[in-house]
């Protein structure tokens, strides 16, 4: 409900109960976050991290918060090791090409980020964050492989089409639309 100051007391309440729960310290860190005191959230995902090492939803916060104040070296670090203890989690791979994308260091991000639709090519909710930055870096052609592979995983029946239609409607991308009607209307003639 956006209400941080009283999310806030609850949550310093529950830090003088659980001094070291990670849980804590990471919705401390959400807290700051979400209301726009990205800078202040930054110790608390450092503490949250300390207390549970493992748990990489916070790590993947934590990059994406350094990210976001511009600090990309250090997202890129923080992802990076991510990357060598689950390299197989889209997820990170995904979270680690978005970080690349952002400090403009388009070659290594499109390997990542088609490492990671690889792996999980129906992630379109990450597809939305990564093609509009693609698309403003003129790498309309790493969306379209996006696509293919998408297309690959999939049996090019009328529902996966009718997919890629709707996702492209959805970001008023009508010309991408368009495009994937057709070939879905082809595929439906062809049959």
């Amino acid at each position: 409900m956006n209400r941080f100051d009283e999310a806030l007391i609850h949550i310093e309440k529950a830090q003088e109960l659980l001094p070291s729960s990670y849980e804590v310290y990471t919705q401390l860190a959400y807290i700051y976050s979400r209301s726009n005191r990205v800078e202040e959230s930054l110790p608390y995902f450092r503490k949250a991290i300390e207390l549970s090492p493992y748990y990489i939803q916070a790590q993947i916060d934590y990059a994406s918060s350094l990210s976001h104040l511009g600090r990309f070296d250090e997202a890129e670090a923080v992802c990076l090791q991510l990357t060598q203890i689950q390299p197989a989690d889209p997820a990170i791979r995904f979270g680690y090409g978005y970080v690349l994308l952002q400090a403009k260091k388009y070659s290594v991000a499109e390997t990542e980020l088609t490492q990671a639709f690889t792996i999980s090519p129906d992630a379109f909710h990450l597809r939305q964050l990564a093609d509009k930055l693609l698309i403003e870096a003129n790498l309309q052609s790493t969306v379209r492989e996006f696509d293919e592979l998408y297309l690959k995983s999939n049996d090019h029946s009328d529902k996966v089409f009718a997919t890629l239609v709707n996702y492209y409607v959805g970001q008023k991308d009508f010309t991408s639309a368009k495009f994937y009607q057709m070939r879905r209307e082809e595929m439906a003639t062809d049959q």
